[in-house]
C-alpha cells in the first residue's frame, strides 16, 4: 500500500459517512494532513539528490519521489515549440535583437559592468543578500570595490563594503567573495570576457563555476 493510500485510509476514517465536520474531527484531519506532508520519523527511509544523501521529509515525499513522474506526465508539444520560436525570431529580426534588450531595470550601467557586479556577487544571494539596484548604487559610488585583484587580497572590506558584515553566515560570504574573485583572475580577464575563455559554451562555463569549491556556486546559482 502506497503512503498516499493510507493517508486516504486515515482521512476516511475521520470523515466517516457524516456530510460535515465536527470541531474535533477537523482538528484530526488538519493534523492528519500536517503528519502526511510535513513529519519525519526514523523508519522513513532516505534519499539522494545533487550526489547527497537526504532523509525523506515526510511520507508525501517519499510518494512524491516514487510517483512524480506518472503525476506530472510532463510532455514538451515540439509543434507548439516551433512555432513560439519562429514567432521570438520574427520579433528579433524586425527589432534587431532590441526587443530582447532591456528586459529589466540596468540603473544605468552597462552591459559589461552589470556581469562585473553579479558575477562577483550572485553567489551573496542568500538569507537577507542585496538587491540589484543597491549593488548597482555601490558600484557607482565606487567602482574598485568590484576589483577582482583587492576582493582576492582582502575579501573581508568586499563583503562589508556591500553591507553583509551583519547577515548570517559571515565566514562563508568571506570565502564565497575570495574564491569567485580569484576564479577570475586565474583567466586573467574581466567577468564580461571569460566565456570567451570556454569558448562561448555556457555549459562549459557553468561546470567550470560549479567545480570551483568555495565559490558558492551550485547547480542552481551556476
Amino acid at each position: 500500500m502506497s503512503e498516499l493510500s493510507s493517508f486516504c485510509i486515515e482521512i476516511k476514517k475521520i470523515i466517516g459517512e457524516s456530510p460535515t465536520l465536527t470541531i474535533e474531527n477537523a482538528r484530526k484531519v488538519i493534523k492528519t494532513l500536517n503528519d502526511f506532508l510535513y513529519t519525519n520519523y526514523p523508519e522513513i527511509g532516505y534519499t539522494e539528490a545533487l550526489g547527497e544523501t537526504f532523509a525523506y521529509v515526510s511520507d508525501f515525499h517519499k510518494y512524491w519521489k516514487a510517483n512524480y513522474k506518472e503525476i506530472l506526465n510532463a510532455t514538451v508539444d515540439e509543434n507548439n515549440c516551433v512555432k513560439v520560436a519562429e514567432k521570438l525570431h520574427d520579433i528579433f529580426i524586425l527589432t534587431e535583437g532590441k526587443a530582447f534588450s532591456n528586459i529589466w531595470d540596468t540603473c544605468g550601467l552597462s552591459s559589461e559592468e552589470i556581469c562585473r557586479v553579479r558575477f562577483l556577487s550572485a553567489n551573496q544571494d542568500f538569507r537577507g543578500s542585496r538587491n540589484f539596484n543597491e549593488l548597482a548604487e555601490i558600484y557607482i559610488g565606487d567602482h574598485s570595490i568590484f576589483d577582482a585583484e583587492s576582493i582576492s587580497k582582502e575579501p573581508e572590506s568586499f563583503v562589508k563594503a556591500l553591507k553583509l558584515s551583519n547577515l548570517s553566515q559571515n565566514d562563508k560570504r568571506i570565502s564565497y567573495a575570495k574564491n569567485i574573485a580569484e576564479f577570475v583572475l586565474k583567466y586573467k580577464c574581466t567577468p564580461f570576457e571569460i566565456i570567451a575563455k570556454f569558448n562561448n559554451d555556457v555549459y562549459d562555463l557553468r561546470n567550470a563555476l560549479i567545480q570551483c569549491n568555495g565559490a558558492g556556486y551550485g547547480n542552481k546559482k551556476a
